[in-house]
């Protein structure tokens, strides 16, 4: 077909407003559109390029005998590509991973010489070492890469015990990066006055090693700029010794890191041992947070949460676990969306600060029936999404009460029971007229066994109920109207 049918509403719409239309649409159906006529492939080719990006991957999986040779004839022939093709490739993304005996340094050297560097926006090096050499060649490229926007570097071989000087070699400074990853790798210094996030993994660390920088230079950044960053992860390997604790010098170093990072908007802290006073100072100095995670959180103070409270503009807040049981007595954040707890055991009657919250993640301990049927009954009238980890073992009685307690909520639409004993117990359940999506995890050893054609009936607002059994992928689906379990 050379040109759209006369008539078409398509034909008298302007290139932007299709443009945003395909911004809807997946790769597959925006293949389709391209093909109907000259006009809408020429539409999709130059005006919607920016939804295409060029990989070059070395291969991640294979640590043995990968030799850099080949990546380097990759990158050589996406070279040829980019300079041939009419696609303009707004992201080129380099992915680069080889065994330490497979090639020499000077070959990895080779390969960012490359002219198609300057195109790249983002470059991912997975380093088996990091010589005085590479390291000085690597930051003279990054400072020069005017399109790069995400820079992620492993050091691989450091996943042992040995331990990792800060580099002074190698320096990451660049004025389009937006998002800098470190996986066991410390620059000496880090100037990107556009970066937006940065994530850092190993086994140091890094708050006290950067909070002493403010400590000892009357809070300039003399070799980590991080006051503007919006986003931090910090994760440590889990083989690491652990951080020294409140008492030591480092202490102090962590404190003034986190007042310096007032315009923080993400903070995801994967560290075993979040302490009460780690948590008052993130809550205390990081004010602007929108989101925050916790890998662990070691609280003595059951009613440390409070300091939550300073967080104002708290969206999300998402605990993994807790050595003990916490509560959230006179926490008050207006502005809640979002509560994700895993292994945690929460005091749950004083919730009356979380009458915002739309999406809620909760472990249902065996002697909580009464403070969650209380919960539902109270402050969540706007929950739209909730994921409840069941116990087992337990009467069909405590079921029937919890599940009485969801029709209470009037805003619910998606309801995920993780852990069920068996499809039986659905049976307890009452109808949940305003629901419209089901999902339920069965657990280990379960029978899997239940009438199909009742459950229908108490979710009839559901189109489809999807049933898992453990860790296994979806095992038994049922659709609207449909009577039998079908056979997998």
């Amino acid at each position: 077909m050379d040109s759209c049918d006369d008539g078409s509403p398509f034909d008298k719409l302007p290139p932007e407003l299709i443009c945003t239309i395909c911004d809807h649409l997946d790769l597959e159906a925006l293949k389709a559109l391209s093909l109907t006529c000259h006009r809408l492939e020429q539409i999709c080719a130059n005006q919607c390029a920016h939804r295409f990006f060029l990989c070059i991957p070395g291969n991640r999986l294979a640590y043995y005998n990968y030799q850099l040779g080949t990546i380097a004839e990759k990158v050589e022939e996406a070279a040829i590509l980019l300079k041939s093709t009419k696609r303009r490739y707004r992201r080129v993304h380099l992915d680069v991973q080889y065994e330490p005996e497979a090639d020499s340094i000077e070959h990895m050297q080779a390969i960012l010489d490359k002219q198609l560097l300057q195109q790249l926006a983002v470059l991912k090096l997975d380093l088996p070492a990091l010589s005085g050499n590479l390291a000085v060649h690597l930051s003279n490229v990054v400072a020069k890469m005017d399109c790069l926007l995400e820079l992620d570097i492993c050091y691989r071989h450091q996943l042992t015990n040995v331990s990792l000087p800060l580099s002074s070699d190698l320096n990451l400074i660049n004025r389009s990066l937006r998002k800098l990853s470190l996986d066991c790798v410390l620059s000496a210094r880090i100037d990107c006055p556009n970066m937006q996030s940065l994530a850092v993994k190993g086994p140091f660390d890094i708050e006290a090693i950067v909070g002493k920088q403010y400590a000892l230079h009357g809070v300039r950044e003399p070799y980590w700029k991080l006051k503007h960053i919006k986003e931090l992860v910090i994760t440590k390997h889990l083989h690491s010794h652990p951080f020294p604790d409140s008492s030591t010098l480092a202490a102090s170093y962590r404190v003034q890191f986190y007042r310096q990072l007032q315009h923080l908007k993400k903070l995801y802290y994967n560290v075993n041992g979040a302490s009460d006073w780690i948590l008052q100072t993130i809550c205390e100095s990081c004010v602007q947070l929108e989101l925050l995670y916790f890998l662990v959180l070691e609280v003595e103070d059951q009613n440390s949460l409070r300091f939550l409270s300073n967080l104002t503009n708290l969206r999300e807040l998402n605990i993994l676990s807790a050595r003990n049981v916490i509560s959230f007595a006179g926490v008050r954040l207006p502005n809640l969306k979002t509560l994700l707890l895993d292994f945690v055991e929460i005091y749950w009657p004083p919730v009356e600060g979380f009458d915002s919250i739309e999406w809620l993640k909760i472990k249902a301990f065996p002697w909580q029936e009464k403070q969650i049927c209380d919960l539902f009954a109270g402050p969540l009238n706007r929950l739209r999404f909730l994921w409840i980890e069941l116990p087992v073992d337990l009467e069909l009685s405590w079921y029937r009460n919890i599940f009485a307690a969801l029709t209470k909520l009037p805003a619910l639409k998606t309801l995920v029971l993780h852990n069920m004993p068996s499809l039986n117990h659905l049976n307890v359940m009452k109808p949940l007229l305003q629901l419209t999506k089901l999902t339920v995890h069965l657990s280990y050893g379960s029978d899997g066994t239940t009438d199909p054609v009742e459950v229908p009936k108490l979710v009839p607002n559901v189109e489809r109920i999807k049933i898992y059994e453990g860790m296994e992928l979806e095992k038994v689906r049922w659709n609207k109207n449909v009577a039998s379990v079908p056979k997998i």
